[in-house]
């Protein structure tokens, strides 16, 4: 019984760990396109569901090359104004926003 219940009190904890840290952890952003960045975010930026992220220029002119899926905020930006960057590349971290 006593080790029944240790292990319940250590499988509890465990569980309550794993929350904690995946509740705090940063959520890296791909761009879509391809294209020189013209603007980007700030780092501690609060962004609401489908704002820009980042924003390039390609032959057919500027757009959106990430956007935030939902409400969170810009933990570390990886890309700066004038660098060329493809589809798939990470270009941002974001921080969901607590419940």
């Amino acid at each position: 019984m006593k080790k029944a219940l240790m292990f319940g009190l250590f499988l509890g904890i465990m569980i309550f760990a794993v929350h904690a840290l995946t509740a705090e952890a940063a959520v890296d952003v791909k761009s879509g396109i391809a294209g020189t960045v013209t603007w980007r975010a700030e780092p501690g930026s609060a962004l609401a569901a489908g704002a820009e992220i980042v924003r390039v220029r390609t032959l057919t002119g500027e757009v959106a090359a990430a956007r935030a899926e939902e409400d969170c905020s810009v933990s570390e930006m990886l890309v700066s104004v004038g660098d060329d960057i493809t589809a798939g590349q990470v270009v941002a971290r974001l921080k969901k926003q607590d419940e």
